[in-house]
């Protein structure tokens, strides 16, 4: 397949970059890596560009079109590479200006409008972003959070299709509750039976609101 044709099949511009530019190719181009690891299945080993590096630590993800460092401190270290990140850390500029550059070096029509596709494609950057984060605010939760609180909010969860039927028939007007999720500021210190029980979910609330503040 060619590249227009690629690029034809595309949706978005970031779907287009990367039908357009494999991940070698952007490495190669814009980060000066020397593509000369040897390729064991689907990845290969090169030195990473991105810092000094004298043995080769950054893994190419050959079917993904990812590729990420192992070397504690470098920037392409945190979660795994595409080719507008590559851009965005080789010259130092935003996500959006990466997709921008790319854009315009790759001749990509997208068929829309220069300007809504520029600001579609940074809508969709800024969602990465936030979506990198949360992943990050997860993870963090899991690893640290005491989770021995649910015992509270299982006395009151309700399963998404919980009374379902009944309300379709019985309900009238405007009716909103909260269904098949954890309600962080929502603790019913009521539903505990114990002071144990509340003092866990009360650290748990404290424990929370201080790993969004730090997201946030």
């Amino acid at each position: 397949m060619g590249e227009a044709e690629r690029v034809e099949q595309a949706v978005t511009p970031i779907q287009a970059i990367h039908s357009s530019i494999t991940i070698t190719e952007a490495l190669e181009r814009y980060a000066g890596a020397k593509i000369n690891g040897r390729q064991y299945r689907n990845k290969m080993q090169i030195r990473c560009p991105f810092h000094q590096d004298n043995s080769p630590s950054m893994t190419v993800y050959l079917d993904s079109n990812k590729c990420r460092c192992w070397k504690g401190g470098c920037i392409a270290n945190s979660h795994p590479n595409d080719q507008i990140d590559v851009v965005q850390m080789a010259e130092g500029i935003s996500r959006q200006e990466a997709i921008h550059r790319l854009l315009t070096d790759l001749g990509i029509n997208t068929g829309k409008d220069s300007k809504i596709a520029i600001e579609e494609a940074q809508r969709r950057a800024a969602i990465d972003a936030d979506c990198r984060e949360a992943l990050k605010a997860i993870q963090k939760l899991k690893d640290e959070l005491d989770f021995s609180f649910m015992d509270v909010f299982r006395k009151q969860y309700k399963p998404i299709d919980w009374g379902s039927d009944a309300m379709a028939d019985e309900v009238t007007g405007t009716y909103s509750r909260f269904y098949d999720r954890l309600q962080i500021a929502g603790f019913n210190l009521e539903a505990a039976e114990n002071e144990q029980e509340k003092r866990s979910a009360l650290r748990a609330a404290g424990q929370i609101t201080k790993e969004v503040k730090q997201v946030g």
